[in-house]
């Protein structure tokens, strides 16, 4: 992490390539899930999320302060479990 925001690395099929989060972000994510290489969720502390489009990486409306602890994706639903049970959708 640096003051430019978090740095994320990602796996091109050669080689690994940087890609920066938003400047706002300070996530630092506890899971990560999604359906494609396109697709892809990054949470943690305090609800921050990231979302993967498969180009850029983009922060999304928090929506929550717990520390999200695992998510999982269905269709257009996406399910985060906080730390103290709670359960949260999309």
């Amino acid at each position: 992490r640096s003051n430019s925001g978090v740095k994320l690395q990602r796996w091109n099929g050669t080689s690994w390539v940087r890609n920066d989060a938003p400047m706002n972000s300070s996530l630092f994510p506890f899971t990560i899930g999604g359906t494609s290489e396109n697709d892809l969720w990054m949470m943690g502390l305090d609800g921050e999320a990231l979302h993967w489009n498969g180009t850029s990486l983009a922060s999304v409306a928090k929506g929550t302060d717990v520390l999200i602890r695992r998510i999982r994706q269905s269709g257009n639903s996406l399910f985060a479990l906080g730390a103290q049970g709670e359960l949260l959708v999309k």
